[in-house]
């Protein structure tokens, strides 16, 4: 920035630049404006403004500034300083001639100087988002007697000084406000009813946004920011306030919000204490209101009392939540009261949001005369938890909203009509009713509501473009009145209605009425028992993309179509149909060719997803075309469950069209014999050998006891992309899933490919995994085996005594064996050379594992795989290690694997009755090969509970030493000699051989973690790192 640049300038402006650097100073004696953006850590030189003796504004956001630096500024009329750090604020008593100053989120300024008392012109102090400032001298405020606008804000200054204190006026009071002739613009934060005296009153003011806010209250709302007047009490009493504190601010206030108030009476705090003089008159208060919001008020009973009804000309914005004794929310009085010009008005023409909810004592929203009542602007009304109301609008008020666009509608358990039939005179309105601009229309959880709308309200409701209905007694949405136009038999277009939902409903409108839907394309139909009725009352579904349909109780419903069905569908759901025996028919799956999401459960009646033309066509509903050749081509989502008549889901011909299913999940369906069954739709001879899924990634069959088999023809199965696969209860299956020689997963072959999870539950019997339907077996023949992220979950497998022969998936990550009760060991040293891969290792409740990994010559006859030689390293990344209730089991390892654990992070052994230790001799190598002191080096949790036998972590003469330890348990464990210490260098060791400190069984000890010490463990011992050695205490979650 060089000097010579700026001498002809008279403004600068580099905000946003966020400068790094600064001269000392620069020469402009022309510059008149300076706006700059710095560093938040840049210090201003000194005399970076002595050249610009003429400067009259500077803003100045970031950086550190001492405003000894604008000594000379003398001219200086606006100050603006954002998110700086500020000094030296004595210094301001020099800028005489200031008239604006700033201090916007200056969180460095704790208080303001007395000093400031001189500046004489000032207009405007704005010290908004000062987090701590925390003090404001005694009349300082009240000295700046040409102030017109003060903005603190609500996160800044609110310490006023509390009335009747003997602290003697430490801080500003608001008694100084009084002084301020001028002033025309407020902004300010309140912390308690004490800081106004009784006697106060606000000036009257243009602009304000003033908040009463007790300690408890900490949500702030900013619903309306732009909001010229705003007056907000929350966590308060009201009967602690004076409410003529606030009456020079009722004309002109725009914004009101109450939350939590104690004794608040109505809008205007309480009546009976405003006056009718001074600059105005009640006839004046909230002509200018346009936003309430009244949240957890429990005394009020009207917001709106008749003698304000002034406040209903301008109100755009009405939400009540949470006030246990509201009764109603507008009263507008009798006929008879109010002036002739107030009785020509039409009130609440300006409403246009109405937002009611948790009221439990609302008996009505409009009390009195409606007559005047117009919601001409009303777009949004919703309405929830208001249990005593019965009805909603009166037939004046339902005229008069042409432009409402949402109604919602919940949990109205008393609510039985949407309009009532007379209006308060007792006179029926002929006009025909409309909603031309409803797009939304949605009522839930009213019990007592019958009917929604008059017929003849149907035909404007052309813009409607979601209906939601779910209410467990409505018999018609649609019903015939008195004077209806619309004549019965009629046929009712809506256009733009895309998505329908109905529950409980039987009859969408009058006998023969009938709905064209030509947009529809959500349609939820749920627990009907005539919808066979309510069906034949929807039409025009050409656009239907998703249908979801559940508990349909009809007596006769057995199928849904009858030939072409909707060509446009992409998702259906079919749920709780008792009496429906089959989905579709053949002759019009051809239809379905954007199908892709298929849903069936709980259909205790369903025979068959697709059934031929000639069955139960007396019972279909719709009717369309012939078979084609192509069949679900886009299904990608297969889900069926429950469905205990169900023998197979598809016949095998239908494979070929499923060229695009991902995911196939069967759960829970007591007869199923195989995914695929044989059927009538085409011959075994015009089948492939081989059928493909080319997509299939997650296959999973679960609870199907009679399964024997995945495809009941003699059709192989290949999925070349399948990641998931998961078979629980499924005893009788004998289809083995394997790998074929090209790497793809089939169904009768052996092998896995690209396999990332597989979960085996529940097989009674299995001896080897050979024996297990959809389990892995590898014949390489020449190819190697190549695994993705595999993970193998065992569980219940009781009559398992080994699980691999040879090489192992050599991209094993998680292993868990469960319940397995046969089982003798998991692993041969032949084959861990192949599991670089593994991190998470848990074996739990297998009451025969002697051995994690036994020597290949061990029970070759039990053993399912064959492989290759012992490698250097072993389990290299792995990092958890759990076993529980492994009886059998004397150590996990022998010695000499622990150094390849270079990555082990978690080891945590339980109830194992015969363990003898962590880490056992055995035959892998010789104790002269190994060091005497081994390393952990990334062990943090280390936990031995329950084990009654065990003597030592490790036999042998061996020390391990574990650098990262953060946290030691060892709970119950009797006999264990081990000693686990803190060395010099604060690494937790297990000491074979150490000097012995006395301890008393029944107490724990505690030392620093920075020191050498040794402490022989006894029934319980928990050490951290950060806290040393303690008492018991809760076991860490991440092992649990």
């Amino acid at each position: 920035m060089c000097s010579k640049s700026f001498e002809g300038c008279t403004a600068i402006s580099l905000m946003g630049n966020k400068l790094a650097e600064l001269p000392e100073g620069l020469v402009c004696p022309q510059l008149r404006v300076v706006l700059l953006e710095l560093d938040r850590g840049l210090n201003v030189p000194e005399r970076f403004f002595e050249g610009m003796k003429e400067i009259e504004v500077l803003s100045l956001k970031g950086g550190c500034l001492s405003l000894q630096s604008l000594q000379f500024s003398t001219n200086l009329q606006s100050l603006l300083l954002m998110e700086c750090k500020c000094k030296e604020l004595i210094w301001l008593r020099k800028l005489q001639r200031l008239k604006i100053l700033g201090f916007i989120g200056c969180d460095s300024i704790e208080e303001l100087p007395g000093e400031m008392r001189e500046l004489k012109e000032l207009r405007l102090l704005d010290v908004t988002g000062c987090r701590n400032l925390g003090r404001i001298p005694v009349n300082l405020i009240g000295s700046l007697k040409r102030l017109e606008e003060l903005l603190i804000g609500c996160y800044s200054f609110k310490e006023w000084d509390v009335v009747g204190t003997s602290r003697g006026g430490v801080n500003a009071s608001l008694r100084e406000l009084n002084s301020l002739s001028h002033l025309a613009v407020l902004s300010l934060r309140i912390p308690k009813a004490e800081c106004i005296p009784r006697d106060f009153v606000f000036p009257r003011l243009l602009k304000y946004d003033i908040w009463v806010l007790g300690n408890g209250y900490s949500e702030l709302d900013n619903e309306y920011p732009t909001a010229k007047t705003r007056l907000c009490l929350g966590e308060i009493s009201a009967t602690s306030l004076n409410a003529k504190t606030f009456e020079q601010l009722f004309p002109t206030v725009s914004q009101i919000s109450f939350h939590r108030v104690e004794g608040l009476e109505n809008i205007v705090l309480s009546s009976d204490q405003m006056t009718t003089h001074g600059h105005g008159s009640r006839k004046d208060f909230l002509q200018r209101l346009e936003h309430v919001k009244v949240n957890g008020c429990g005394d009020i009973r009207t917001l709106f009392p008749a003698k304000w009804r002034q406040a209903l000309k301008n109100l755009r914005g009405v939400e009540i939540k949470d006030c246990k004794s509201l009764e109603e929310v507008f009263e507008l009085g009798e006929a008879d009261e109010g002036s002739s010009e107030e009785r020509e008005r039409s009130l609440l023409s300006s409403l246009t949001e109405l937002q009611l909810s948790c009221l439990p004592e609302l008996r009505c929203i409009w009390k009195g005369l409606t007559g005047h009542v117009s919601h001409l602007s009303l777009a949004h009304l919703n309405l929830d938890s208001l249990d005593k109301l019965t009805f909603i609008f009166t037939p004046s008020l339902a005229q008069s909203l042409p432009q409402l666009e949402t109604l919602k509608i919940r949990s109205c358990r008393g609510l039985k009509h949407l309009i009532r039939e007379n209006d308060d005179q007792s006179e029926i309105i002929p006009e025909s009713l409309s909603f031309p601009k409803l797009k939304t229309l949605l009522i839930e959880y009213c019990g007592h509501l019958e009917y929604v709308f008059p017929v003849s309200v149907s035909p404007s409701l052309l813009k409607l473009e979601q209906m939601t209905l779910v209410t467990s007694n409505l018999k018609q949405i649609f019903y015939s009145a008195e004077g209806d136009a619309v004549t019965r038999g009629g046929t009712i277009n809506f256009p733009r209605l895309r998505k329908l939902s109905l529950s409980n409903c039987s009859f969408f409108g009058p006998k023969d009425f009938a709905a064209q839907l030509p947009s529809l394309q959500e349609l939820t139909i749920d627990g009907h028992e005539e919808s066979g009725n309510l069906l034949a009352q929807l039409q025009g579904f050409t656009s239907l993309e998703t249908l979801r349909l559940s508990s349909l109780r009809v007596p006769d419903l057995r199928c849904l179509w009858k030939g072409l069905g909707p060509c446009n569908l992409t998702t259906l759901e079919v749920k709780r149909c008792k009496r429906l025996t089959h989905v579709f028919t053949n002759s019009m799956i051809a239809s379905l060719i954007q199908l892709e999401f298929l849903e069936i459960s709980d259909c205790e009646e369903l025979e068959q997803i697709i059934a031929k033309d000639n069955d139960d066509e007396k019972d279909q509903i719709f009717s369309g075309s012939d078979l084609q050749s192509s069949c679900f081509p886009n299904l990608c989502r297969l889900e069926i469950t429950g469905c205990n008549k169900l023998q197979s889901l598809f016949p095998i011909a239908m494979a070929f069209g499923l060229k695009r299913l991902e995911i196939l999940e069967v759960r829970e369906s007591s007869q199923l014999l195989g995914v695929f069954g044989q059927g009538d739709h085409a011959s075994p001879a015009n089948l492939e050998k081989e059928m493909v899924l080319p997509d299939l990634q997650e296959l999973l069959l679960v609870q199907l006891p009679s399964i024997s088999c995945f495809s009941l023809g003699c059709s192989d199965f290949l999925f070349p992309h399948l990641k998931k696969l998961k078979v629980d209860g499924c005893p009788k299956l004998t289809t083995i899933f394997g790998t074929t020689s090209n790497g793809s997963m089939s169904a009768q072959s052996e092998g896995s490919m690209n396999l990332k999870e597989r979960s085996i539950e529940n097989m009674e019997g299995v001896q080897d995994l050979m024996q297990v339907g959809c389990l892995i077996t590898n014949r390489r023949g020449g190819h190697e085996l190549s695994i993705v992220s595999l993970e193998t979950f065992l569980n219940l497998l009781p009559n398992l005594r080994c699980i691999w022969r040879g090489l192992v998936p050599s991209n094993l990550t998680s292993l868990k064996v469960n319940e397995c009760k046969r089982l003798t060991h998991v692993f041969t040293n032949s084959m861990i050379a192949s599991l670089v891969q593994l991190e998470f290792l848990e074996i739990s409740d297998c009451e025969e594992l002697e051995q994690i990994i036994a020597k290949d010559n061990d029970d070759e006859k039990d053993q399912i795989f064959s492989g290759s030689d012992l490698q250097s390293s072993c389990f290299p990344n792995l990092c958890r290690i759990k076993i529980r209730r492994c009886n059998k089991l004397k150590s996990l390892f022998p010695i000499a694997m622990a150094s390849g654990l270079k990555k082990l992070q978690g080891l945590k052994v339980s109830e194992s009755s015969q363990l003898l230790g962590v880490f056992g001799q055995g035959d892998h190598a010789s104790p002269a090969n190994l060091e005497k002191e081994m390393v952990l080096p990334d062990l943090q949790w280390l936990i031995l509970e329950k084990l009654p036998s065990i003597l030592y972590f490790s036999h042998g003469c061996y020390d391990f030493i574990f650098p990262r330890l953060w946290m030691l348990e060892v709970r119950q464990c009797p006999k264990l000699t081990t000693k686990f210490d803190t060395t010099s260098n604060g690494s937790m060791s297990a000491q074979s051989e150490v000097s012995q400190v006395a301890e008393d069984a029944s107490t724990c000890c505690s030392v620093p973690a920075s020191t050498c010490c040794s402490v022989p463990t006894s029934t319980c011992r928990t050490w951290a790192r950060i806290h040393g050695w303690e008492g018991e205490e809760e076991e860490d979650e991440r092992w649990s």
